[in-house]
């Protein structure tokens, strides 16, 4: 089922104004994308350096109680 289907829309003013906002909703339901080659590359590490910062920061974090 598709959340935002513009044919279940019921008010008409709404309705008409739909499709200003298609492009934003595609973008804010399809936020995974797999990117191929040099640019799938660079996703990848740098998805890798924010978990990697994030996980030390969430341990820091957590230590700081605990000790």
């Amino acid at each position: 089922m598709k959340s935002h289907d513009r044919l279940r829309i019921v008010f008409a003013q709404i309705r008409q104004n739909w499709r200003a906002f298609a492009h934003v909703m595609h973008v804010h339901e399809n936020h995974c994308i797999k990117r191929a080659g040099v640019a799938g590359i660079r996703a990848r590490a740098k998805y890798e350096i924010w978990l990697k910062a994030r996980t030390v920061l969430k341990d820091n974090f957590t230590s700081s109680f605990t000790a």
